[in-house]
């Protein structure tokens, strides 16, 4: 049996240095100009440490509370839904890492990388609202 407030506990954690690698990020982006090798070298750490999130969220987190729904006769369509919108929004988190990762990429596409940027950090702030207020306080 899994301990259900301990793998919370880590994913809130978790939640909370992913934050931070986004925040480091975007002051360095505030400025006039991008230090691309910082910025990439950030973007790294911060693929690591989300790579890490999502493999304890999808491979046990996720998989637990389904099996734990099921066992208990609850519907789980709704959850499973979310926990698909939580992965395109993963893949495209990934997608973008991918490309710029690259301190050339950053450089040579600075107002895009820019743009997207804030993108990405809006719609991973919503996410982990969404988990934090939804599926992980269910779970416990």
């Amino acid at each position: 049996m899994v301990n259900k407030k301990e793998i919370v506990t880590k994913l809130l954690g978790q939640h909370r240095k992913l934050e931070t690698d986004l925040i480091t990020i975007q002051e360095k982006i505030g400025i006039e100009t991008i230090d691309a090798q910082f910025v990439s070298s950030n973007l790294v750490k911060f693929h690591k440490d989300l790579l890490e999130h999502l493999t304890l969220e999808n491979d046990v987190f996720y998989k637990e509370l389904l099996l734990e729904m099921e066992n208990s006769g609850i519907d789980t369509s709704n959850t499973k839904e979310f926990i698909k919108q939580m992965h395109e929004i993963g893949t495209k988190v990934l997608a973008f890492l991918s490309t710029y990762e690259i301190p050339t990429n950053v450089i040579s596409n600075g107002e895009t990388f820019k743009k997207e940027f804030s993108v990405i950090v809006e719609t991973l702030k919503l996410r982990i609202e969404s988990e934090e207020n939804g599926v992980y306080s269910y779970w416990l």
